[in-house]
């Protein structure tokens, strides 16, 4: 291509496009950093480390999106009306509703990043002069191409439907492998597609990346760990299990006891995390942005309360009293004042907080996720094995220490596996896409938040039609090409 998108200069240019015209359609008007200026490994590490620093902006995993499966998942409520993100729990959203277009902006705006240094790479524009610099620019290459994957993964979980209600035939999102041409009009490309290029994006990746432990960034166990997911939703349950099974058995990480499980919370870069976004104080500290801020209430530290533990998640906790995760709930208040919470109520999520600071790294691939994967894997797989399917679960159900081991002759196995899914992600990003990726029902606590009848009804399934979202107008309006999800009202 011959008229390329420079590097964007910061991530408040990726939120700030202007919403009259499409994400894909509009070239940057400000940089700091062309394809041409990345000429050296550290040039490399710079682009990178941009693209790492937009994935935790609040549009994405700095708030945003880290919050919307539990918003949509029944296992968060909005305790109140108008505090932020009604609409997710509600599902009032439509395609005039331009507030929702920031998941698509965002999420492009990474892809278009990992792109340009990906193009420079690719080109031979950064100066290779030992060995040393060819380990590290295969390691950013690898890196870079994490990036993508995880952005495209993410864009299809929320544009389209889950791959086994089709087998990924239905439109997902637009592939964007290149740096755009200034004319470029893509189009939607079939989940199955999208889901292709992921695949083949982390296998790359996997083979250029270091083994090493990386704070900043990610490393081959990342890329394997997110192969591991990508699998899981594709139901593609043995390649599921072999790259679960890789990182468990890599010794590179290991299970929080249930001793050490509510600190770890407090800390960076504990033993189960495979890949974090760093959050810093006075760098990019997400404050009023953040998880933390929308999660606690307003007499601590000026919170928003914006969503709390559903009483449907709470019962579900409280299956055991003696649950370690109940470390990590709060109660919603301890002064009078505040109507819409409950007092006492051990409703506050605060996975988030740290010395009571609003910066906190963003935990995005943990061990016991992978131990999960193995364990439903197990179940599914060409030679299913229930106790090996048990043995997984039981790993990460010790945390409910009253509760007795799960048995492998347990018809309900499965179901016990997606419980405790639940009970060790709430907050994490994963519940409705769990929901939806199975074909399961998802119900709705409304004791809280009551809703009118303009929103959903108490149970859903992924033959709801605002299962999905709806592609943004401007898209719509700036590319003919791209077609809106079914049944969502289509602009004159």
């Amino acid at each position: 291509m011959s008229k390329f998108y420079t590097i964007l200069a910061t991530v408040v240019l990726g939120i700030m496009l202007p919403s009259c015209a499409g994400f894909l359609d509009q070239k940057p008007s400000d940089s700091t950093l062309s394809i041409e200026a990345i000429t050296t490994p550290a040039d490399a590490q710079v682009a990178l480390n941009g693209a790492f620093r937009a994935m935790s902006n609040f549009s994405y995993y700095g708030r945003q999106f880290l919050l919307y499966a539990d918003f949509k998942g029944g296992d968060m409520t909005p305790p109140s009306l108008g505090l932020g993100n009604d609409a997710l729990f509600t599902f009032i959203h439509n395609f005039n509703m331009s507030n929702f277009g920031e998941y698509w902006n965002i999420m492009y705006y990474v892809i278009l990043q990992s792109n340009n240094l990906l193009a420079a790479l690719d080109e031979d524009l950064v100066k290779i002069v030992s060995e040393s610099d060819q380990t590290a620019v295969n390691n950013i290459k690898g890196q870079a191409l994490f990036v993508r994957a995880l952005a495209h993964f993410d864009l299809v979980r929320i544009y389209g439907y889950p791959y086994l209600k089709d087998n990924g035939a239905s439109p997902g999102a637009a592939i964007v492998t290149e740096v755009l041409n200034a004319k470029d009009q893509l189009v939607r490309n079939t989940v199955a597609e999208v889901y292709t290029q992921v695949i083949q994006d982390l296998t790359q990746a996997s083979t250029l990346m270091s083994k090493s432990k990386i704070e900043l960034g990610a490393n081959y166990y990342a890329a394997k760990g997110l192969l591991a997911r990508v699998y899981l939703y594709k139901g593609d349950w043995d390649n599921a299990y072999s790259n679960a099974v890789e990182v468990i058995n890599s010794g590179m990480y290991q299970l929080y006891t249930p001793e050490n499980w509510v600190e770890s919370w407090g800390i960076d870069y504990g033993s189960e995390s495979i890949f974090e976004l760093p959050v810093r104080t006075g760098e990019n500290d997400l404050a009023q942005s953040s998880p933390t801020f929308m999660l606690r209430p307003s007499y601590v530290n000026n919170g928003q309360s914006s969503l709390v533990a559903s009483k449907i998640f709470e019962t579900l906790l409280n299956e055991d009293p003696q649950d370690v995760r109940w470390g990590i709930m709060g109660n919603e208040t301890t002064n009078e004042g505040h109507a819409w919470l409950v007092k006492g109520r051990l409703g506050w999520v605060r996975k988030y907080e740290k010395n009571n600071q609003t910066a906190n790294n963003l935990k995005i691939i943990r061990l016991s996720e992978m131990y999960l994967i193995a364990a439903e894997a197990a179940l599914k797989k060409s030679a299913a094995d229930k106790n090996t399917a048990a043995n997984y679960l039981n790993a990460i159900r010790k945390r409910s220490l009253s509760l007795a081991p799960a048995q492998a002759n347990d018809s309900q196995l499965e179901d016990l596996i997606l419980k405790e899914r639940r009970k060790e992600f709430l907050c994490e990003g994963h519940t409705y896409f769990d929901y939806m990726r199975l074909g399961r029902t998802v119900r709705y606590d409304q004791t809280l938040f009551p809703i009118g009848p303009e929103g959903r009804s108490l149970a859903i399934d992924w033959n709801y039609y605002k299962c999905v979202m709806p592609i943004p107008i401007y898209e719509l309006l700036a590319n003919p090409n791209i077609v809106q999800n079914k049944d969502y009202d289509i602009p004159l």
